[in-house]
């Protein structure tokens, strides 16, 4: 499940609006059958549901796609509060490490920058993250998923991050601005 929500994270934080279909809300499983039946591709992910059987699914919190739905629906419910993550707004890769996707987002009024760290791997990684680089440096960080603080204890800043887990981190304070 963490595998999957964390796969839905990466296309949450790029540049742009991203397209979510019905069935990667609740983590459906593709269907290779609708593929050879159907002649196309994209029928891999058009499958159907029916009413009574999604309102039984989240209807029990303990389901594979109740809690799928309640972890993507938070980040969408960041996403679309923050400013940083506008459609239009810049974006920057950061080669951290090829376990961990890392990208900043820079809103289009240059005044909120978060920087998303998604392991997308089964291991444990740490990631030397450059804050200067990030405009990040000088203040505490916290993770708008979490409201975790931290304090960072040097440039680059040592951070750990679990297996697929997703951090979306920010500056404390108004100054979340990047250097020009």
């Amino acid at each position: 499940m963490a595998r999957f929500v964390a796969s839905r994270a990466v296309s949450l934080v790029l540049q742009g609006v991203p397209g979510i279909y019905m069935l990667s809300l609740d983590g459906s499983k593709n269907d290779p059958e609708a593929v050879r039946r159907d002649n196309s591709k994209r029928s891999i992910s058009r499958g159907s549901a029916l009413e009574k059987d999604l309102l039984e699914m989240f209807g029990n919190p303990d389901s594979i796609g109740s809690r799928i739905m309640k972890q993507h629906g938070k980040l969408l419910l960041k996403r679309v509060s923050e400013p940083a993550f506008h459609p239009n707004g810049e974006q920057q890769v950061f080669e951290l490490d090829p376990r961990v996707f890392a990208l900043l987002r820079i809103a289009p009024g240059r005044n909120s920058m978060v920087l998303s760290l998604i392991n997308v791997t089964k291991e444990t990684v740490t990631v030397d993250v450059p804050l200067a680089r990030a405009g990040l440096q000088g203040r505490p960080l916290y993770d708008i998923l979490t409201d975790r603080r931290f304090e960072p204890d040097g440039d680059p800043w040592q951070f750990l991050l679990a297996p697929y887990e997703i951090v979306w981190l920010k500056g404390e304070g108004n100054g979340s601005e990047r250097p020009a």
